[in-house]
């Protein structure tokens, strides 16, 4: 590629990634906005499920993090956060967001099951309270659905993954509740990003109902019902209008597939579809994934069983790729469905007292994966529960067919049951299906080579639920890893089951560069997530959990140099810390003969020390730790000469109001020493270490006793004596 078509790819890829609200341009951009504490110039935004509109999954803005520096030494958990409730929604950050009383911060906004969200920092390991947590109502007890349900337990409440408009600075937060009446209900909450307080009138009750004569409908019309409706999909922000997808709760009847479009402003409802208006069932679940839009206001979505008759006069999409235009409410502007529908969807049961052979015994619904949208392209994506990877022309989806499909391209992409969605990066999407490889397939001329350019030498753990959620992090067409959350072991569909967090060179899975087990003491999260990918954005990724955490991984501090070797008169040394910013760290030694002057610090800093003189030993080592780090110090040994001091004056005495003093020590040249108080009525104000002759300042505090007492101040060996008067 010639440097022209370098720098214009390189242009046209900024102009998506700003399009698609990844980073707020003009927050970047405002000098007028006063700089954050402890965030760098130019910050990404994660505003939605999968990153952007077409739910490409990728951060394309990631200068930190890179394959050469993804390793069991150099990154790793840097702090974790306590959360009530399963997290089922994507972790989503907001950089330089102007909290009250304490300034800008980048946060991550973490929903729960509880019907809690939390605004937590997303950069400071010690700021470990949310700057705002709210509860939006009582959950769902899960076996309010049906005794036994367990695809999502013990509580239903926020499962969908929020939206964030970064502009009017407002999180839309869909909450399933129970009410203390025992109904049922879903209700859209607007709010503030910086304080966690409803706004825009919220929240709203979310009702529709639609003419029709399908399952649930009374008297010609088809309502939500709320009891057995699921709202999975992210939301979907586009033309200022949030949109809400609903499916089932373990194809209990009776439900449909909804869409339902609210006003970002007033939280009036602006536009209502039915997937099965004459009909039942045809969910819209796409495992998580998020309804997904092109540049022109349409919208996409995939649904799982039910009805289909569109072929025949009627208005039921089972089993569909929908294009839904936004310009008049919600209409279908193009759809599909494959020639063997009828193979997809499982027979219902007879009905007593008939004989009948089922035709199809298998639940491989088009609905468990999600949409992409293929960007600078008309093409979209969708792998479904059959591991059928579906290619299609946006202007063209095909219909149906009873012979042949009308689509571009279909193949299997994985070796079992996929659930989720394929991410995008470099012209290849990524997948990882349950008990298969991690895979790549490269996009050539408008169609998929068949053959996986890039996969993983492991297979993951089969599982109904086990496809891997994906994310990925790059430096435009540079850098480029894969995060995959999976089950470290059984299947997460029925049971909580262990995770692994995994990242691999994009440019080649068979190099997978890190995993949370390989140091687990350090890096283990817990329990699976499932279908929840994880979040990557300014140096550090974003773990959801089944654990009550969230877990935050990143760079751990790298210490320059790596070590230092000293004589035996010993001197001063310093270590320069590049650690994350917002990171707090501590410097530490067992080791006597070394002291620390400057031990703390947060991001990038340094670290002072001093060692002692050695005149009367052999060499030795010590070291010194930051953050898990260690610093090694070597010393050579001069067992024939040795260091005096002498103490100006010997002792003092003080009154019992207390006071201040002053010590001179002497001593030869290159030799250390430090002063300890023996008592915590003695404090040393400066002077506690150093080279060569010093000088030492210490303080007396008052005596509240009538007994006079006596402390101690211990330099090198020689004591200074302390008397002090009573009260």
């Amino acid at each position: 590629m010639n440097r022209a078509r370098s720098l214009a790819v390189v242009c046209l890829t900024l102009i998506i990634i700003c399009a698609s609200g990844l980073f707020d341009l003009s927050r970047a951009a405002d000098s007028s906005k006063p700089a954050p504490r402890s965030t760098a110039a130019l910050q990404v935004n994660v505003l939605m499920q999968h990153n952007d509109r077409q739910r490409t999954g990728a951060n394309l803005l990631e200068t930190t993090l890179a394959p050469d520096n993804v390793n069991v030494n150099q990154f790793g958990k840097l702090f974790t956060r306590a959360v009530s409730g399963y997290i089922y929604a994507q972790p989503l950050v907001a950089a330089n967001v102007s909290v009250p009383g304490v300034g800008p911060r980048n946060l991550v906004y973490v929903a729960t099951e509880g019907n809690n969200v939390y605004a937590f920092d997303a950069d400071d390991s010690e700021t470990a309270a949310p700057y705002w947590q709210v509860n939006l109502g009582a959950p769902v007890p899960s076996t309010d659905i049906f005794p036994g349900y367990h695809d999502l337990t013990p509580e239903i409440g926020i499962t969908s993954t929020p939206v964030i408009d970064a502009a009017s600075g407002t999180i839309y937060v869909v909450a399933k509740t129970k009410d203390s009446d025992g109904t049922y209900h879903h209700r859209l909450h607007a709010l503030d990003l910086a304080t966690g307080v409803e706004k825009l009138g919220g929240p709203v009750e979310i009702n529709a109902g639609v003419a029709g004569s399908g399952a649930g409908s009374s008297n010609g019309t088809v309502a939500l019902d709320h009891l057995h409706q699921l709202n999975r999909p992210g939301l979907l922000l586009l033309n200022n209008v949030v949109y809400v997808a609903f499916g089932s709760h373990g194809d209990a009847d009776p439900y449909h597939g909804w869409v339902l479009g609210y006003n970002a402003t007033t939280l009036q409802q602006v536009a209502a579809f039915n997937t099965t208006p004459d009909g039942s069932e045809a969910a819209i679940w796409q495992g998580g994934q998020g309804l997904a839009a092109d540049t022109g206001g349409n919208v996409y979505l995939v649904t799982g069983n039910g009805t289909f008759d569109v072929n025949t006069g009627g208005r039921n999409y089972g089993n569909a790729v929908l294009k839904l235009g936004t310009a008049n409410g919600l209409t279908v502007a193009d759809w599909f469905v494959p020639y063997n529908v009828d193979r997809l969807t499982p027979e219902k049961p007879p009905k007593a007292g008939k004989v009948v052979a089922p035709k199809n015994l298998y639940d491989v619904d088009l609905g468990a994966g999600g949409p992409l949208l293929l960007p600078q392209s008309n093409l979209l994506v969708i792998v479904g529960k059959d591991h059928v990877l579906r290619l299609f022309d946006c202007n063209n989806l095909g219909h149906y067919n009873a012979d042949r499909n009308a689509n571009l391209q279909e193949f299997n992409a994985a070796l079992f049951i996929f659930m989720g969605a394929p991410i995008y990066w470099n012209g290849q999407i990524y997948l990882w299906g349950a008990g298969d490889a991690l895979k790549s397939y490269r996009l050539v001329n408008g169609a998929f080579e068949t053959k996986p350019s890039s996969q993983s030498t492991f297979n993951g753990v089969f599982g109904y639920s086990n496809s891997a959620p994906l994310s990925l992090s790059a430096n435009l067409t540079q850098a480029g890893i894969v995060w995959a959350l999976c089950s470290a072991g059984g299947d997460a569909n029925a049971q909580t089951v262990a995770g692994v967090l995994r990242a691999f060179d994009a440019n080649d899975l068979s190099r997978e560069l890190w995993n949370s087990q390989q140091n687990a003491a350090r890096d283990d999260i817990g329990s699976f997530a499932k279908f929840n990918p994880p979040t990557i954005a300014n140096g550090k990724v974003y773990v959801p959990t089944f654990s009550g955490q969230l877990h935050v991984f990143g760079l751990l501090p790298a210490l320059e140099p790596g070590g230092a070797a000293f004589e035996a008169a010993g001197d001063e040394g310093r270590i320069q810390i590049s650690a994350p910013v917002g990171l707090h760290w501590t410097a530490q030694t067992t080791d006597n003969w070394i002291i620390i002057k400057s031990a703390t610090g947060v991001g990038d800093g340094e670290v002072t020390y001093l060692v002692r003189d050695n005149f009367s030993g052999g060499s030795r080592a010590g070291t010194i730790t930051v953050g898990g780090q260690s610093f090694v110090i070597k010393q050579a040994g001069d067992v024939g000469t040795a260091c005096t001091y002498s103490l100006t004056p010997a002792y003092t005495a003080v009154g019992a109001q207390g006071g201040s003093g002053q010590i001179r020590l002497t001593t030869e040249t290159h030799c250390s020493w430090r002063a300890e108080s023996s008592v915590g009525w003695i404090t040393i104000s400066s002077g506690c270490c150093g080279i060569d002759s010093g000088q030492i300042t210490y303080t007396v505090a008052a005596n509240p006793d009538a007994v006079a007492r006596k402390g101690v101040i211990t330099v090198s060996g020689q004591s200074f004596a302390v008397k002090q008067a009573g009260k």
